[in-house]
């Protein structure tokens, strides 16, 4: 064969791999769906996705299920317009949470939103950040698991007209994702600087690399990296604004010292975003806060055998106003379930807007 006829066969093979591989990826469908980590109480959630190309979608789902089991159910998803839209039951229970992802498939592909990740939605009375949007009619057909209860646990089930028994609901990821208890994982959004506490595992036995020990943890560059590590000790936490995340999968965390610190992502074993209560609890902190201001400074005047009646306001206005913030403000973990296991992930806005928590649960 001539060296023309050579280059020839060679062109027809690289032009039919790359056909052959525009085609496989013009078969993946692309689902782009907008988050949003609240429901309304006893409102009916809709879930909406665009999924492209829409004419090569044979079906679509959102797979659920609530923070109080683990069987996933299923809702299908209908066609309106360009959008696929899917309506949840009611969830009930103030402060309660539940979980979600979208499946969608076509002849060449399976896909899914988050890919090996579900999203995690709390429910409230009032959602002060904007709610997922509702819907007044739930949904006519509940995907059950063989084996799991017709009505899902933390909803309310009872206006479902029909049940489809199928096998476990598509619990393992679509694509290679890291082994977790459940096969799936969840991302949370967790906001750049919010305030948080953290545990870890417990510290290497050997005191390598030590560039900081004190009562709350320890600080070691173990294998002379330039990367030192910090590990909580037991029984405490470490406090402080979550500011980065580097490229080895490590989140840093700023103290209330302004001193930096390195944990990594494989050490972690809970996590806690502080967030802002409600004004009836600030309320009843501060009512709490005052009277235990206004005895302690008491007690302490009597003690003292002395103080005046501006020690005293000056006691009672501190305490009511600790008290305030204490109940305006609470510690949330973010995990769903017990037994859960963590690993730090990039989130939805890579920007830096925000960093998500990857919660194997």
């Amino acid at each position: 064969m001539g060296n023309a006829s050579l280059r020839f066969s060679l062109a027809l093979v690289v032009s039919g791999l790359a056909a052959s591989g525009a085609q496989a990826e013009a078969d993946e469908l692309q689902i782009q769906h907008r988050s949003v980590p609240c429901a309304l109480l006893d409102r009916y959630p809709q879930i909406e996705a665009n999924i492209e190309p829409t004419a090569d979608v044979d079906a679509a789902r959102v797979v659920f299920h609530s923070e109080n089991t683990t069987d996933w159910y299923w809702v299908p998803m209908r066609r309106e317009g360009n959008a696929w839209v899917a309506t949840l039951p009611r969830p009930k229970g103030e402060g309660a949470r539940f979980a979600y992802y979208i499946s969608a498939r076509s002849r060449g592909s399976q896909e899914r939103f988050p890919d090996a990740a579900a999203l995690i939605v709390d429910v409230s009375a009032t959602c002060a950040e904007g709610s997922l949007p509702t819907s007044e009619h739930g949904p006519a057909e509940l995907g059950v698991p063989v084996g799991a209860p017709r009505m899902a646990p933390g909803f309310d089930t009872h206006d479902v007209s029909q049940f489809v028994e199928s096998q476990a609901i598509e619990a393992a990821p679509a694509r290679p994702a890291p082994s977790t208890r459940f096969g799936v994982t969840a991302v949370l959004p967790v906001p750049l600087l919010s305030p948080v506490r953290i545990t870890t595992a417990e510290p290497p036995a050997a005191r390598i690399g030590v560039i900081r020990d004190d009562e709350r943890s320890i600080t070691m560059d173990v294998h002379r990296t330039g990367k030192p590590v910090t590990w909580t000790k037991a029984g405490q936490r470490l406090e402080g604004r979550f500011e980065s995340y580097d490229d080895d999968g490590a989140l840093i965390l700023r103290l209330s010292n302004a001193a930096r610190v390195r944990v990594r992502a494989e050490d972690l074993t809970s996590l806690e975003v502080r967030q802002s209560g409600s004004a009836a609890l600030g309320t009843v902190g501060a009512l709490v806060g005052t009277v235990a201001g206004f005895f302690g400074t008491a007690v302490l005047c009597v003690a003292a055998h002395g103080g005046n009646a501006t020690v005293l306001l000056a006691g009672t206005a501190l305490g009511a106003g600790l008290g305030a913030t204490a109940g305006a403000a609470t510690w949330k973990p973010v995990i769903l379930g017990q037994h859960s296991t963590m690993a730090l992930t990039l989130g939805p806005r890579r920007a830096g807007a925000a960093v998500g928590v990857r919660v194997a649960f």
